[in-house]
């Protein structure tokens, strides 16, 4: 599963493949996950619930719940919100668990060109600049990659270096951080009930069966963000008050939670820069669906009114509680 860890970047958390493990999955989201509980800030606070989150995944190996679970920082170094403590922080809350980053990083695709028919970013996104929420503490580098890898894996002296001098083993992996197939959308039209029972959409792209939720699910977040750039493009704050606007003010979104969402849009292809202008000295970023997005969102549509339809035919069953 991948992990929006509180007052960082993102993770990948694994369990063992047992009867618990979607039960595991789902009461880790739910207790830890930095979207779904607002704690993405870079804060003391939030960064001590990603020790506990940590903590909690060794706490359910003990319990015997699962044989073994495992944390791995993704892409650390992409938009500086891994500081060096933090990373420390994990490892020492329990090293069985927190055992290494993505110091190699994934996608390597996302340097395609744009007239080729990539994202023309940075080798695994690693084109950006300080936000609100980075370390302070990072050059301007360490947003860069050196041969397709992490700034503190390249580095002589540097985090993965100074780690391994102290004797405390942290493992460089890669992945393909590939949230879908080149020219695919990103939310595909296949049963649920046969990607539970192959593990596969029908398009062949190969998942874990017991993740179907974290992929098969476009999160309300996600989904507001692409309804308000759907009839024409917006800039970041006209996306703010229209989510607001569409959810009834049940979802208002952080200026770093809703800019951290829209660089992984667009580097999904879900949207584009469509222009950019200066109003009272201030830059203005308009961005624009793509055709992509507009699968992605009619499929979310067609999942939410599946659910409304399910539901409600079963709460026909219960005519006194029912609908009229």
């Amino acid at each position: 599963m991948e992990w929006n860890i509180p007052a960082a970047e993102h993770g990948t958390v694994m369990f063992a493949p047992t009867t618990q493990e979607t039960a595991l999955l789902h009461e880790f989201e739910r207790r830890f996950d930095g979207m779904v509980n607002a704690t993405t800030a870079s804060t003391p606070a939030n960064e001590a619930q990603a020790v506990a989150a940590i903590r909690w995944l060794g706490a359910q190996v003990s319990a015997r719940r699962t044989p073994i679970a495992l944390f791995l920082a993704n892409h650390p170094a992409r938009r500086g919100l891994d500081s060096p403590h933090e990373i420390r922080a994990w490892r020492d809350a329990d090293p069985t668990v927190a055992v290494g980053m993505e110091g190699a990083p994934g996608h390597q695709a996302a340097g395609i060109a744009a007239a080729a028919g990539g994202v023309g970013s940075g080798r695994g996104g690693y084109d950006n600049a300080p936000i609100a929420d980075s370390f302070a503490g990072y050059p301007p580098e360490s947003y860069r990659t050196f041969g397709g890898f992490d700034w503190m894996t390249a580095t002589v002296g540097g985090l993965w270096d100074s780690l391994l001098a102290e004797g405390k083993g942290w493992w460089i992996t890669a992945n393909s951080d590939a949230h879908r197939r080149r020219g695919q959308p990103h939310c595909v039209s296949t049963p649920v009930a046969q990607v539970q029972a192959t593990g596969r959409w029908s398009a062949g792209l190969a998942i874990y069966r017991s993740s179907v939720y974290t992929v098969d699910v476009l999160r309300e977040p996600t989904f507001l963000i692409l309804a308000a750039v759907a009839p024409l493009p917006l800039h970041g704050y006209g996306i703010l008050q229209s989510v607001e606007e569409l959810s009834e003010g049940r979802v208002r979104l952080r200026a770093g939670t809703l800019y951290a969402a829209l660089d992984r849009l667009v580097r999904e292809g879900s949207l584009v820069v469509d222009r950019e202008e200066v109003v009272e000295g201030r830059l203005r970023r308009y961005y624009r669906i793509t055709d992509n997005g507009l699968e992605v969102l009619r499929c979310g549509v067609e999942r939410l009114e599946a659910n409304v339809t399910a539901a409600r035919g079963q709460l026909a069953l219960r005519p006194d509680r029912g609908f009229a």
